[in-house]
């Protein structure tokens, strides 16, 4: 039997509920996805100097990142609409903080490929995936124009981020 799905936007328009749950989406995809995946190139001329390898070979780990999140993402998004929301975000929060920790104590570039998988993995669960399946659990007309104001807060906080994000690695 297929589930219905529920209708949360009236015809009267959105709620305060309804900006509340955008706004906090919006705020969300800005963190996880701005600062995460948007300020990663910052650190690819510290890790290449750090490793003593070329930036090219270095920057591969941010393909590896993004190429690890896209053949996990529809697996996640089937098992996040079976409840499972809370313990996957979590989990992929720890396994992202264990991960800039491993980061830090990476000597080769083989050991920062397999991070960067992992890292990917990770980042998934807690990125855009979960934003996307809210917005699909409580909007029903226009969640095409929702997810996008959503997903354009990550280039905002990014834009914002980079230059930070740069000072704090030059400085610190």
């Amino acid at each position: 039997m297929k589930k219905s799905r529920k209708v949360y936007i009236k015809k009267e328009g959105l709620t305060i509920r309804h900006i509340l749950i955008l706004f906090s989406s919006c705020i969300f995809a800005g963190t996880a996805v701005g600062i995460t995946g948007n300020c990663m190139g910052q650190f690819v001329t510290p890790l290449s100097n750090a490793l003593k390898q070329p930036v090219g070979t270095v920057t591969i780990f941010i393909t590896l990142t993004f190429l690890s999140s896209a053949f996990l993402g529809p697996i996640i998004v089937k098992v996040m609409n079976k409840g499972y929301m809370k313990l996957i975000m979590s989990m992929g929060i720890i396994v992202n903080a264990g991960c800039f920790y491993w980061f830090a104590a990476i000597k080769n570039i083989y050991m920062l490929y397999v991070a960067a998988i992992i890292l990917g993995m990770a980042n998934i669960c807690f990125n855009l995936v979960p934003v996307t399946v809210i917005l699909n659990n409580w909007f029903y007309k226009k969640i095409g124009l929702f997810t996008g104001i959503c997903a354009s807060f990550s280039g905002v906080v990014g834009a914002v981020f980079n230059p930070i994000v740069a000072n704090w690695v030059t400085t610190l």
